[in-house]
């Protein structure tokens, strides 16, 4: 199983292309934990208007990087980038109920994704 996350982004809000060719992005800024960071390497990162809608965006994740290094504390959330590869799977998934839900959820926080077949 890898790990995936799932971010409510209203109308692309943050994602820029920076390959068109390669299909590489990056959306930025996300709070995350340090260990949510850990977790998501190679993992998989889809973006939702919703919870209720199927993610229009997504795809395999190519590295995470803080916007800004000065955070007080080594566990503290901080704000990050996320750079990623579009594949078709990205799109159409739904929100994973193994992760956060509630009303206010605006991540799924780091969940686990069975692999396809």
């Amino acid at each position: 199983m890898s790990s995936s996350i799932h971010f409510i982004c209203r109308a692309s809000a943050g994602i820029r292309c920076l390959d068109p060719k390669a299909g590489v992005y990056e959306s930025e800024a996300w709070l995350l934990a340090p260990e949510e960071i850990g977790a998501l390497e190679d993992g998989e990162v889809f973006f939702h208007e919703t919870k209720g809608q199927p993610s229009y965006f997504g795809g395999s994740i190519l590295g995470i990087r803080p916007v800004d290094d000065s955070v007080a504390g080594s566990d503290a959330r901080r704000r990050c980038v996320i750079t990623l590869r579009s594949t078709t799977a990205g799109r159409n998934v739904r929100w994973n109920p193994g992760g956060k839900v509630h009303g206010m959820a605006w991540t799924s926080g780091v969940v686990q994704r069975a692999p396809a077949g």
